[in-house]
């Protein structure tokens, strides 16, 4: 294949390049893929800075014979199943330091309650009560029933209206130990009681008949609420060990939005000031640099909607202020690298070559300096994150892993973007411009 062929296909593949990221990164997209029978809506995750929320960090009180990680991501794992039972909001729980632990919840506006629900440890006891005794250590039985035997609890109403929490115990064992209790303590005549986190939520009761099919339910509760609370907390389990709150911040959804607002007037004006620093100096090749410096922004947009989705919920990536910031730096970094090509092939035109030779001789020179500069800081990016995630900073990680991105995309960007515009226009009347 000749070398023009190539550059042919080559500009057909980024046609469908700044096609397909032009299309993702409309901020309207449904409206587009709507025309097509297409049924799609993505979005960028912003964080909490961006979209109010809470932002808190917990210090769990580990004992020195328990593996450190191993009880801080089961306690992570708890604290997660309270926040988000349903798994559909965008709460974020996530192992700090050796002994923290940090909760984002955005849209929350109540972080009280937030802290009262997570900093239970829901440890659920039964006990048969024998009126009888004549103290109350006696009168007070321990069984071996506990939350360890709930399989799942549901809030709900009884017959009277009443706001109650269904329990169904888990098969075979735990529905056996019930209702032998349950069948001894109607035999008995003594009664029933169910405590959580040494407060009672249920009894002293009898029991009217014995309870064999492993459903219970609890009454006792003030409101509906507190009923799904109490559910939500024994489906999630109880946490290993003690946890306390060691910081906390509430950011308001006007902060947010101002932030936003903020920081899309800075880079706007950025974004216009530097494409017209390119034209003014480069002219044609500053033009080329400027529509890669667009399809750059518009290609980091597209990952972010696309990181959004189901197919990487894993991998997320949650915008925050300081990564607007992150984002706004490394469009500096492509425009950069652009410089540093435009400049190799100015020299390469003044000693005398072809536009055609030049393109390939200015990025053979300048192309080594591109990638030494992007590895760079990409080291620097990894450790950041890294340091970053272990001691809990969540927007200098959002800093660190967008700017890590830009730089990898402003690779891809130079390398494909700009030099194929400038092998095409090098092989037209437009050449002699460069």
């Amino acid at each position: 294949m000749s070398m023009k062929q190539k550059v042919r296909w080559q500009l057909v593949l980024l046609g469908i390049f700044a096609l397909f990221v032009g299309v993702l990164a409309y901020p309207r997209e449904d409206q587009i893929f709507s025309l097509v029978g297409i049924d799609a809506d993505m979005s960028v995750r912003r964080g909490l800075d961006l979209q109010g929320g809470v932002y808190l960090v917990y210090e769990a009180d580990i004992p020195e014979d328990r593996d450190a990680d191993e009880v801080l991501e089961e306690t992570s794992s708890v604290i997660l199943r309270r926040v988000n039972p349903g798994g559909a909001s965008e709460a974020i729980v996530q192992v700090a330091d050796n002994d923290r632990i940090v909760v984002q919840l955005p849209d929350e506006d109540d972080p009280q309650a937030v802290i009262d629900l997570i900093g239970q440890t829901a440890r659920l006891e039964f006990f048969e009560v024998d009126p009888s005794a004549e103290n109350l250590e006696e009168q007070l039985i321990p069984t071996d029933i506990t939350g360890e035997d709930v399989r799942r609890a549901e809030a709900g109403f009884d017959q009277f209206n009443r706001p109650v929490v269904n329990l169904t115990f888990r098969g075979g064992e735990s529905t056996q130990k019930f209702a032998d209790l349950s069948t001894r303590i109607h035999s008995s005549g003594t009664q029933i009681l169910t405590v959580l986190d040494d407060q009672p939520i249920f009894g002293p009761a009898p029991v009217q008949q014995p309870i064999l099919s492993g459903e219970s339910q609890l009454s006792g509760s003030r409101d509906i609420r507190e009923a799904q609370e109490t559910a939500t907390l024994l489906n999630a389990g109880a946490l290993p060990v003690p946890i306390e709150i060691a910081a906390q911040q509430t950011i308001g959804p006007t902060l947010g939005a101002n932030a936003t607002q903020a920081s899309l007037t800075a880079g706007t004006i950025g974004l216009f000031s530097l494409a017209l620093f390119l034209l003014a100096v480069y002219r044609l090749g500053g033009l080329v640099a400027t529509t890669m410096i667009g399809l750059y922004g518009a290609g980091m947009v597209t990952v972010f909607k696309i990181s959004n989705t189901a197919l990487f919920a894993d991998f997320t990536i949650v915008l925050t202020l300081a990564g607007i910031a992150g984002f706004i730096m490394s469009i500096a970094v492509a425009a950069d690298a652009n410089i540093l090509v435009l400049e190799r092939l100015r020299e390469e035109r003044r000693a005398g070559l072809t536009p055609a030779k030049a393109v390939e001789e200015g990025y053979r020179h300048a192309w080594s300096s591109i990638r030494d500069a992007s590895i760079a800081t990409l080291i620097i990016c990894v450790v950041l994150y890294m340091l970053a995630s272990r001691f809990g900073e969540p927007s200098i990680q959002g800093f660190a892993l967008v700017l890590g991105i830009g730089v990898a995309m402003n690779v891809f960007s130079v390398w494909f973007i700009t030099r194929t515009l400038l092998r095409g226009l090098a092989r037209t009347r437009l050449g002699g411009r460069l």
